[in-house]
């Protein structure tokens, strides 16, 4: 009976890239044991194809790229151990040293961002317009970013309207100061808001100032009130008190004669009491 030999993986030596397989790495070990230059480098090419194809990173039918080829080779070389010699290779051999070797970290940004919602992007573009020297250029830059404010904020909100507040985000990111005019201006002008409807806002804003006003003036009167019948109370409650504390006096004085006469009599009655005890019979 022939006796067959068993082999494990674990006695095995290491796979390089687990991403081909053993298959792939026993082929390179194979190439390395070839003696031709030409026959060694014809083979290298076939063992690029059969990688192309088992490498799972790499979808069917795709474009031969450079991309692509320099990492296919770069692969190749470093399942050889960096030992491969082939004639006319498309790719220089990569250096050793990158096995193993950490990435740079990236360098994040920590610059504050006065409005995130906005971005970096747009605040920049806002310091672009502030530093215009002409003023109708300066006013066609705060126009197109108005609209792009709209554009970004009705991505992510569509329902709430806050056409009017575009220009104060503008005025918090530029660090400036619109006159009503310009506020007016860019509203209507920068397709933001037609001017109907900004007049109906300024009426509805009017007339708002107009009631919280009347409401801190009623607050005022309904506080004064409140402390003049405070005050009221507190005079009617002394009076109050000043009555109790004199009818209180004249009930106990009242009380207190009776009791006196009382006392008196008994008094009188105990003394003669006595003297007829200590009197001597009539003979």
């Amino acid at each position: 009976m022939a006796s067959f030999e068993t082999f494990y993986n674990t006695s095995k030596h290491h796979i390089v890239l687990r991403e081909y397989g053993r298959t792939v790495q026993e082929m390179c070990d194979t190439l390395l044991k070839m003696e031709n230059k030409d026959q060694r480098t014809k083979t290298a090419h076939t063992i690029i194809e059969v990688m192309r194809q088992v490498n799972p990173t790499i979808p069917n039918n795709a474009p031969k790229d450079n991309d692509t080829e320099n990492k296919l080779w770069d692969d190749l070389h470093i399942i050889c151990n960096f030992e491969l010699d082939i004639t006319d290779a498309p790719f220089p051999t990569p250096e050793s040293d990158i096995m193993g070797k950490k990435p740079v970290p990236l360098t994040y940004q920590r610059k504050k961002i006065k409005l995130r919602h906005y971005g970096k992007h747009l605040e920049l573009l806002v310091k672009e317009a502030t530093q215009k020297t002409d003023s109708e250029e300066q006013y066609q830059a705060y126009g197109f970013i108005l609209r792009l404010m709209k554009t970004y904020y009705s991505g992510w909100q569509v329902d709430n309207n806050r056409d009017n507040n575009f220009v104060d985000d503008i005025e918090t990111l530029a660090g400036i100061e619109f006159t009503e005019e310009l506020r007016e201006r860019l509203l209507i002008e920068g397709g933001i808001i037609d001017p109907a409807t900004l007049n109906r806002l300024k009426q509805r804003q009017a007339s708002q100032k107009q009631n919280n006003h009347n409401n801190r003036n009623q607050n005022n009167r309904n506080h004064h009130q409140n402390n003049r019948n405070h005050n009221n109370n507190n005079k009617t409650n002394k009076n109050n008190n000043n009555n109790t504390n004199g009818n209180s006096n004249g009930n106990t004085n009242n009380n207190s004669q009776p009791n006196n006469l009382n006392n008196k009599n008994n008094s009188n009655n105990r003394n003669r009491n006595n003297k007829n005890r200590f009197r001597k019979p009539n003979k």
